[in-house]
């Protein structure tokens, strides 16, 4: 998908859209932005399997997983 095109159509709101390809994410809006998709992702994923983690075991790894 191409996040930059589909934010700049009219009627999009680009605040309020999302997308699940870090590294599109983070080529468009930045390493934290894509940081913030990792732990949303994981946090719906473990959700919807009725686990529970600590958030910042989360943050953790998503750290490790953007760090450059």
């Amino acid at each position: 998908t191409n996040l930059t095109a589909v934010m700049g159509i009219p009627g999009v709101v680009g605040e309020k859209t999302k997308s699940n390809h870090v590294i599109e994410i983070e080529q468009t809006l930045g390493i934290e932005a894509a940081r913030q998709s990792i732990i949303d992702e994981i946090q719906f994923i473990m959700k919807n399997h009725g686990m529970t983690i600590d958030i910042r075991h989360m943050m953790l790894l998503a750290d490790v997983m953007t760090f450059k």
